[in-house]
């Protein structure tokens, strides 16, 4: 396959006065050039006799990827700042190309008139370049963040192929083989993923992640933890990964759910939270947990009516501002109540293609929760299994991987599985099905990779 037609171009957009500094970043990316991935150019590769102005113009227009090195004298650049930020800015908010800010010296930067102030910046906390101690360390922060974005945008350039044309497999298997090395370079004992990881180990040993385009069910009967399960996902993504997550509560409301992220974050009991009866040892994990939490690209939604153009609208302005890498929708049923009053845009197709089709759309995993059928309590083993979602619609089949959660404790207080959880992978579309237990601290709304024998009197 044609490296070029993948390539990613780079677009710098810096002030004259920090050339120096901008040398140093195509330093660090030149990996990344020297391999074809990327392609870079800034006004200073103008040819003799061109007219500057047009040129500049048209490499904007024609950019993947827009750096904006910040600094004082980039805010103060009239050019910079009201052409080609302008710009820039424009092609982001319609998804043409991708904004990324470089803070690279101080600068008040973060009030809300400036255009890129929403925008996740470069190195990590935005740290200006020129504050760090060691100065490569902020530049390895931007070149891993720069590859990442690169990364994002050669997948989708590949997925987009097919409006070229009908790809042929022979194109197909060197993409696929290619992802397949990748994967064995990057860690030979299976401990990385292809997929988004869920923050818990196991689980994704079995899926291999939250892939794009994916849509996920995770089910259970009522009091098993399913909210603190895509809870944990949830903040998980937002903060170790620092991807951008969609949080829908059409249960719960918004001030309940940041309380659960508080404790599960900063190991505190809701209940003390809810009191507020709190030893000091509480007060400094919840300074911490809030600190943590502050800076986290996560977005809740608690609206009561959400249909499935509501969502997507939501969606369009969430990856518009700040990207979207995880959709999570907690109580899927309330959005069947509301969908149905509604006339969908294809009223044809089911809430849960709707969905589906979402996924795709975006090419990012959507996770909904779901409760299943008051008949299991019936029956003597009381585990989910596929046939339960049968009163939800068409779940099993829309489905790319459908999860269970149990907790025996819920019907046995004196079970000898207090305090441990199975998380049951039914359907799973990229490996195995199975059971994998997990430990469930149900004082911080938290599940955790099982640890044997934490609940056993000593």
């Amino acid at each position: 396959m044609d490296n070029k037609l993948n390539q990613v171009s780079l677009f710098y957009s810096y002030s004259h006065k920090d050339e120096a500094l901008r040398d140093t970043l195509e330093t660090h990316l030149s990996i990344l050039a020297r391999k074809g991935v990327i392609s870079q150019w800034h006004d200073r590769r103008i040819l003799a006799g061109s007219e500057w102005e047009s040129e500049i113009s048209n490499q904007i227009e024609a950019a993947d990827i827009i750096l904006l090195l910040v600094s004082p004298d980039f805010i103060a650049s009239d050019y910079c700042y009201s052409k080609e930020l302008k710009k820039a800015i424009e092609r982001h908010e319609s998804n043409q190309s991708k904004v990324i800010p470089i803070v690279i010296r101080p600068v008040d930067w973060l009030d809300t008139d400036v255009p890129f102030a929403k925008l996740q910046a470069l190195p990590k906390d935005a740290q200006p370049v020129t504050s760090w101690d060691n100065q490569d360390e902020a530049w390895l922060s931007i070149a891993k963040g720069v590859r990442k974005a690169v990364e994002d945008i050669v997948d989708l350039k590949t997925r987009r192929g097919a409006a070229f044309g009908l790809l042929s497999i022979r194109e197909l298997l060197a993409v696929e083989v290619d992802q397949i090395d990748q994967a064995y370079q990057k860690d030979e004992e299976m401990t990385t993923f292809r997929g988004l990881s869920t923050g818990l180990s196991d689980l994704d040993k079995i899926t291999d992640g939250l892939h794009n385009s994916e849509f996920v069910v995770i089910a259970s009967r009522p009091g098993m933890g399913k909210t603190d399960l895509v809870l944990g996902i949830a903040a998980h993504t937002a903060i170790v990964e620092t991807k951008p997550v969609a949080y829908f509560s059409l249960n719960l409301p918004a001030d309940r759910i940041t309380r659960r992220l508080i404790a599960s974050v900063g190991h505190i009991s809701p209940y003390k939270l809810l009191r507020g009866a709190m030893d000091d040892q509480d007060w400094q994990r919840l300074t911490s947990a809030v600190s943590i939490l502050t800076n986290a690209p996560l977005f809740i939604d608690d609206s009561l009516s959400l249909t499935i153009p509501l969502l997507k609208e939501k969606l369009e302005t969430i990856r518009k501002e700040h990207g979207l890498a995880l959709v999570i929708i907690d109580s899927f049923q309330h959005l069947v109540i509301e969908a149905q009053s509604e006339n969908t845009q294809n009223p044809n197709v089911s809430l849960e293609k709707n969905i589906k089709n979402l996924a795709k759309e975006f090419q990012i995993p959507i996770l909904i929760t779901s409760s299943i059928s008051h008949e299991i309590e019936a029956r003597p083993n009381k585990r989910p299994v596929v046939r339960d979602l049968d009163e939800v619609r068409g779940l099993e089949d829309d489905a790319d991987t459908i999860i269970f959660v149990y907790r025996d404790e819920v019907y046995d207080e004196n079970s000898m599985d207090k305090g441990k959880a199975e998380l049951i992978v039914a359907k799973n579309s990229e490996g195995p099905v199975g059971t994998v237990r997990f430990t469930y601290l149900k004082e911080y709304a938290r599940f955790v990779n099982f640890v044997p024998d934490l609940y056993e009197e000593k």
